[in-house]
């Protein structure tokens, strides 16, 4: 063997050594199964609190069902604004959900549901509630009523002047889209475009943290695909896209800056700066779960990851709460 080839072999071996260290240093996760409501195949979590409380939504097959609320031990139905469907899209440490309802006419009404309790239609036009801050005892809330975006808080509704509100923190302070292009949104600064990796349309901004320094979301790379990405203040990064998968999208992050987020190949997945890099989340959780995890959409302060994915026997969707394991 040469010096070359020596070299060569202990730099291969080291980079295998690393790679190995860096999968077995990352956290691991105990499962919970949200569990089933009467009449619905399909359960979808969306969002988490601090508690370990979720929202989420039900379904038969592919047919609208209703939003729930996961309230530590079970599923409540939370019902509509007394049309067909409803859904929960988010909730707060205060176990207030927030989504959208049908009324008897059959509109789309941003909803509002307080530990719950039957639906309020909260700004009385049609539209989506997406995120609830924390701002006790008056949260607010944003999504959008038509093509624009809303901020409501006890009761009074300020339209925005950009097309969704996606994700809210503690400061007000919004992620979210104008038109094709992600964007961040404050009293104080107005709508702040963020950049995208390329000039392909189609970023979107879904995730914010509380200090508002870090936003996530997704924006289409030089070859069009869409790419998860991390944006800081005038930067973006890039969280990439493994190799085999279709492409990715970054949904939530908590104020430890861990990221979460989805691929088109079906796969949830982590990411942290200290491993810089996407983690498929069934490589984080016991191989005999059964569990294959499809989709994270949220993550709390304790590092609990809210989702869905499908389990041995069953085809049909289940939502999963993954606790972090502790040494």
């Amino acid at each position: 063997m040469t010096h070359r080839s020596a070299r060569l072999s202990v730099a291969l071996a080291s980079l295998m050594a690393l790679t190995a260290g860096a999968i077995r240093a990352q956290t691991s996760y105990t499962i919970q199964d949200l569990g089933s409501i009467p009449g619905a195949n399909r359960i979808i979590g969306t969002g988490i609190n601090s508690s370990g409380q979720a929202s989420a939504r039900s379904a038969q097959n592919s047919s609208t069902g209703h939003a729930l609320f996961f309230n530590g031990s079970s599923l409540i139905d939370l019902g509509t604004l007394g049309g067909a469907g409803s859904e929960g899209t988010g909730i707060n440490n205060a176990g207030w959900v927030v989504g959208w309802a049908q009324n008897r006419s059959g509109a789309l009404r941003p909803a509002l549901w307080k530990n719950g309790a039957a639906a309020i239609d909260i700004t009385k036009k049609n539209g989506r509630a997406l995120a609830v801050n924390n701002v006790l005892p008056n949260p607010q809330v944003t999504g959008s009523i038509g093509t624009a975006a809303f901020v409501w808080q006890n009761g009074t509704t300020k339209n925005l002047p950009f097309s969704s509100g996606n994700a809210i923190n503690d400061s007000g302070q919004i992620a979210g889209r104008n038109g094709n292009s992600a964007c961040a949104w404050s009293l104080s600064t107005g709508v702040v475009p963020l950049t995208s990796l390329s000039a392909n349309p189609g970023s979107e901004a879904l995730g914010i943290n509380n200090a508002g320094t870090v936003v996530v979301g997704y924006s289409p790379n030089e070859e069009n695909v869409r790419t998860a990405v991390r944006w800081s203040g005038s930067a973006i990064l890039s969280l990439g896209v493994p190799s085999g998968w279709a492409w990715t999208q970054a949904n939530g992050i908590n104020d430890a800056g861990v990221i979460v987020g989805n691929s088109g190949s079906g796969i949830a997945w982590r990411w942290d700066a200290t491993s810089n890099m996407i983690v498929d989340l069934n490589t984080l959780i016991s191989p005999e779960s059964g569990w294959v995890l499809g989709y994270a959409a949220g993550i709390n302060s304790s590092g609990q990851i809210v989702g869905f994915g499908t389990v041995t026997g069953d085809v049909w969707e289940h939502a999963f709460i993954l606790t972090p394991v502790v040494p």
